[in-house]
């Protein structure tokens, strides 16, 4: 939408008062701006009254001027900028003949408001070369719930039929896809029935094995949380199947954020960001297995405190007192000082940490 500068407001103001008169058409003019920078002038092609107290100023850049682009028009008296209106950015090219190319051809209009009757100070009608069109596009517009703006006070009769024939295309074009979205979606729910599985009885165990066998990778994911102090790592083991599952992955992460209540903070009274983890673990059986015998890091991050210590393929676990003193392995089976061959792990620290596996 354009708005008036202070200068505006005042001549007229003046005219509404009878104080001054309608400017002639001679001394006004239209100025084209991109970017702050003047690119084209000239005066205003016509101007007319439309509803006695409304008058119509208009600029109209035929083949034979441009080349250029212009985000900003401003309607000129004499050397005094009166009003003036920001577009989205907009060519204006020139006709040129020596390749045959076309240029186009652009009409801008400014809608001044007067309290006096412009009749007699304006004599050449308006509606003779100007057709209001706001309601009937805003109306279809709304009624398609079409992306259309309409901003200028009039549509230029020359371009009324080709602005109703792009509207009527675009709605066409709007239904012709609707329907080509139905065929399609009929044709996605045929195929989804032959490619799909056959659906499982109603026993319920029968219908978690066939959701499990329409699987492709099977993901188990626990909460766990080490007791004890902060100041100890604890042991968490575990065994890897053989070869015949394939590739074990293990991943152990907690965000920064767990135990950061205001109740809780173990690591870090005064903070939130207690400890974040992301340990990514690929690894096939146990030491004392026949197939890949492994267990790598794919991944390791740990952020504002420790948390992750000793991994190992082979798990090493001792239990010792207050004292210190070695009185016993740890494990279900015992993990002697040289470490379990068959079982894997690392250590977590302590202290009502929570982790995620």
């Amino acid at each position: 939408m354009g708005a008036l500068t202070d200068a505006g407001r005042s001549l007229i103001a003046q005219i509404n008062a009878g104080a001054a008169t309608h400017p002639p058409l001679a001394e006004l003019s239209m100025r084209f701006v991109l970017e702050g920078a003047l690119q084209h002038a000239q005066p205003l092609s016509r101007a007319g009254y439309y509803e006695s107290t409304r008058v119509l100023y208009s600029a109209v850049l035929d083949y034979d001027v441009g080349d250029f682009g212009f985000d900003r028009i401003e309607l000129v008296l004499g050397d005094v900028i009166t009003a003036g209106v920001d577009l989205p950015a907009t060519h204006h090219k020139w006709a040129r003949n020596d390749d045959g190319e076309m240029g186009n051809f652009i009409q801008r209009t400014f809608v001044l408001d007067y309290e006096r009757d412009t009749a007699p100070l304006v004599l050449t009608a308006a509606e003779s070369w100007q057709y209001d069109m706001r309601d009937e596009l805003l109306e279809v517009a709304q009624s398609q719930a079409l992306p259309l703006a309409v901003s200028a006070a009039c549509v230029s009769s020359q371009h009324v039929a080709a602005q109703a024939g792009r509207l009527i295309q675009s709605l066409d074009f709007r239904e012709a896809l609707a329907d080509q979205q139905k065929e399609i979606d009929a044709l996605r729910e045929q195929v989804a029935a032959l490619s799909a599985p056959p659906l499982p009885s109603t026993d319920p165990l029968s219908t978690r094995l066939w959701a499990l066998e329409q699987s492709v990778e099977r993901r188990y994911v626990r909460d766990i949380v080490i007791g004890g102090s902060t100041d100890y790592f604890y042991p968490v083991w575990w065994s890897m199947p053989n070869a015949g599952y394939g590739t074990t992955r293990i991943e152990i992460t907690r965000p920064y954020f767990w135990n950061g209540g205001a109740d809780e903070r173990p690591l870090n009274a005064a903070s939130a960001h207690q400890a974040h983890v992301h340990l990514q673990l690929e690894g096939n059986t146990t030491p004392w297995g026949g197939d890949g015998n492994y267990l790598v890091a794919r991944h390791y991050s740990e952020r504002y405190n420790k948390t992750v210590s000793h991994l190992s393929f082979s798990m090493r676990g001792e239990r010792r007192n207050w004292a210190g003193e070695l009185v016993g392995a740890v494990g279900p089976e015992g993990f002697p000082l040289a470490g379990s061959r068959q079982h894997s792990g690392v250590y977590l620290r302590g202290g009502g940490l929570k982790y995620r596996l």
